[in-house]
């Protein structure tokens, strides 16, 4: 193997520059468990491994590592914690109690090929610099398992894109699960997404690096494309992320995720969530959608809120309208006043001014739209069903 002096260029360069803001990245995340949360130890270790592989890649492709040849290799066992790292961080995000008891078997694949390395990682400084310019030859018997660099790379791919999955289906799964979207949901879905797509592109870029090597046209710049999808993922995420509490606390990215409509809006996403907390809990207890000419105003005014603040809480926490979302109270009421023997013998357009409906034809259209049926029909088969519960 053709041996030349050890020098930086200016892509090397930079990413020797990124992998120093990645560890300083790590630093941040860590120093920061105690006053925020334990999901950036997660995400702090991402940040490590991911800056730790990049100085191995520039040691290569510069030489370095034959000067420094304590660090050479070490990116192999971590790149089979890539994957599971943030696989456990979102996890984490979902579930506080979800500690190292569970995921341990995360980590397996870790340790199997750590083991599998650790002869060559724990080499004497001179050996591994032979092994590094091709002589492994004179080490022979020192290695207890062959290494194949095309088999090694194709099991990390193929590890990697199982996280990749694994991730996929996780964050379909918990967006899936979520009935009604609020401010909160929507910004936690986009981040899953963001983080499922940052590491997808990353396994596509070790995979098209893992085809191109077996190329004749094989380059550098071709080399670097790894290094380019580890830099934008440091960076990203890592700053992201390390302002994840206050992305869900709706002080960073609630104006990148959210509609354009509130993309100015001085309401913060924990605001919201506590106005929704006490318009629901007003609506529920004190019923002011009884009253016929009720107004949004009104209801700002009860509540001690700006009307835009109301209509902002209503149409992102709960996808509706003030209209949509008042009728919803109103056809609740119709249905148990239909139901009530009380109004047994009253006609229609009573229910639907005592439910807060000021008009037949608004109360009809709203009724079926949520039932499925007309208020007059919703009657009939109730007391279809009263009857034959008696017989």
């Amino acid at each position: 193997m053709d041996y030349t002096e050890p020098s930086l260029d200016s892509w090397t360069s930079l990413f020797l520059l990124v992998a120093g803001q990645g560890f300083f990245l790590a630093f941040l995340l860590f120093t920061s468990v105690k006053r925020q949360e334990r999901t950036n130890i997660y995400l702090g270790l991402i940040m490590f491994c991911f800056a730790f592989t990049l100085v191995d890649y520039v040691g290569f492709w510069t030489n370095y590592n034959h000067i420094f040849p304590q660090l050479a290799g070490v990116y192999e066992p971590l790149a089979f914690l890539f994957g599971p790292l943030l696989f456990l961080y979102l996890k984490q995000l979902a579930d506080s109690s979800y500690g190292l008891r569970k995921a341990w078997p995360h980590f397996i694949a870790f340790g199997l090929v750590l083991i599998y390395r650790l002869p060559f990682l724990t080499l004497a400084r001179i050996d591994k610099v032979k092994v590094l310019q091709g002589k492994s030859d004179e080490l022979s018997g020192v290695f207890l398992f062959p290494y194949n660099f095309s088999i090694f790379t194709g099991i990390c791919i193929i590890h990697l894109a199982i996280y990749s999955f694994l991730i996929y289906s996780f964050w379909i799964k918990k967006a899936l699960a979520k009935k009604v979207e609020t401010s909160r949901t929507i910004i936690q879905n986009k981040w899953y997404k963001l983080l499922w797509q940052l590491y997808t592109a990353f396994v596509v870029s070790y995979f098209i690096y893992f085809v191109l090597v077996h190329t004749k046209s094989f380059n550098r710049m071709q080399d670097y494309i790894i290094a380019f999808s580890m830099s934008l993922f440091i960076y990203t995420v890592g700053f992201l992320g390390y302002h994840k509490p206050a992305i869900f606390r709706g002080r960073v990215l609630e104006r990148v995720f959210l509609p354009n409509k509130y993309r100015h809006s001085s309401l913060t996403v924990a605001a919201a969530e506590s106005i929704l907390k006490k318009l629901l809990q007003h609506m529920q207890t004190n019923k002011p959608y009884l009253e016929n000419e009720f107004r949004m105003n009104e209801l700002a005014e009860q509540l001690g809120i700006s009307p835009h603040h109301l209509s902002q809480v209503i149409n992102e926490n709960l996808n509706k309208n003030f209209s949509d979302f008042v009728n919803t109270y109103r056809v609740n009421e119709a249905k148990q006043l239909l139901h009530d023997p009380a109004y047994q013998g009253k006609y229609i357009i009573e229910v639907a001014y005592a439910a807060g409906f000021n008009n037949k034809t608004t109360f009809n259209k709203a009724f079926k739209e949520q039932t499925g049926m007309s208020p007059s029909v919703f009657r009939k088969q109730k007391q279809g069903n009263a009857s034959k519960a008696i017989a």
